[in-house]
């Protein structure tokens, strides 16, 4: 038994760092959202000659409304910083081979237990940890429902966000209500719980140094810890994970629950820093953008955070796009879609078999080995 799992163990080692080396060589894997960029813009561009507007009038506007004064590059920079919380949790599902839809959810569980805290305590650092564990346990239900009872988490992620968006409208049109407000919402967040802000005259907090922190760190977990060598074995191959004598079960549930703090440090930062009560509709749907954030890039944790200022860019500048040349506001949805559908057909690769190569001539198979055969007794 000892000398199977050590096998599995290196087997598993060995397709790890091969499947990593394979993809820091390839060209493609780095050029591929950038070639994908370029022909979702050349595409809009192709768009806006048909309804009559210049290409270059439109992204002009664009960039002028993203990048063009002060308050734009704050805009720009604070609706980035949601992006990056939710691509981060996004990109640690995808390493275990999780598909989290549920980021919607669990940062609106964040977003309320942070606006709880908040108002009762008043105290920052609670309110932040409020927000990560009441998403990482809205997450680890959905990682408990698959790893026990093959419950696919697509579904059931899908599921707990109309029930986390219900319990929200509920609580801040009751309990937390704010009897003084003119429409069901919380009262004010107290002043000692706001995240201060870092660039005078726009909207900018300091939720953006806790977001690239979040990045490294999660960075490091994946690629320096026991931890993220699990998740990503259980990714790459859940049987020869388990196999290799790591529990399956319980990296699902911990992968699951730590991509649910990350999305609920959303619902904190977008609270404490920018709306400081909570309400019906008070997310933008970041759950969801989130995830075309963590697919360009390519789960990589730090690729997230260029990824995500990509389209806060499209985000702060659509308007002025909008007001300048007069298109339509959905043609910036489709600015942000195509991509992801680009970078799909760039990457998709046909079905392989369930082997894992080792070098250029061997292959072993990943399920557990044959017993040997008993040897012959003498007559």
């Amino acid at each position: 038994m000892d000398r199977s799992v050590g096998s599995a163990q290196a087997l598993l080692a060995s397709a790890i760092g091969r499947l990593h080396r394979t993809d820091a060589r390839g060209f493609l894997y780095y050029a591929a959202p950038l070639v994908a960029l370029l022909l979702g813009f050349l595409t809009v561009s192709i768009l806006l000659l048909l309804i009559r507007v210049s290409p270059f009038t439109a992204y002009s506007a664009l960039i002028t409304g993203a990048v063009g004064s002060q308050y734009a590059i704050g805009l720009t920079l604070v609706r980035s910083v949601p992006l990056i919380f939710v691509g981060l949790s996004v990109a640690v599902a995808f390493r275990a081979g999780l598909f989290n839809i549920g980021a919607e959810g669990q940062l609106q569980m964040g977003g309320l237990a942070t606006t709880y805290v908040a108002l009762d305590t008043g105290n920052l650092p609670l309110a932040i940890m409020a927000g990560f564990a009441a998403g990482a346990g809205w997450g680890a239900i959905p990682g408990y429902l698959r790893a026990r009872l093959q419950i696919t988490e697509v579904i059931s992620t899908i599921m707990l966000n109309f029930i986390a968006i219900t319990t929200v409208v509920l609580i801040a049109s009751g309990p937390l209500e704010d009897p003084q407000a003119t429409y069901p919402t919380t009262p004010l967040t107290p002043a000692s719980t706001n995240l201060p802000n870092i660039l005078a005259g726009t909207p900018l907090h300091a939720g953006i140094f806790l977001a690239l922190i979040c990045a490294v760190i999660t960075q490091f977990t994946l690629y320096r810890t026991s931890l993220g060598f699990r998740i990503r074995a259980v990714g790459l191959n859940a049987k020869a994970a388990q196999h290799a004598g790591m529990s399956v079960t319980r990296t699902i549930v911990v992968a699951l629950a730590l991509s649910g703090g990350l999305a609920g440090l959303t619902g904190s930062v977008e609270i404490l820093g920018v709306q400081h009560q909570l309400g019906e509709g008070w997310s933008s749907g970041w759950g969801y953008t989130g995830i075309a954030v963590a697919f360009l890039a390519r789960s990589s944790p730090l690729a997230v955070v260029p990824a995500a200022l990509l389209y806060g860019f499209l985000s702060a500048g659509s308007s002025n796009m909008q007001i300048s040349t007069g298109t339509p506001g959905a043609l910036t949805s489709v600015l942000e879609g195509l991509p992801i559908l680009y970078l799909l057909a760039l990457t998709a690769r046909p079905p392989r078999s369930r082997t894992v190569v080792i070098d250029e001539t061997v292959s072993q198979s990943v399920e557990a080995p044959a017993p040997e055969p008993a040897e012959a007794q003498p007559t």
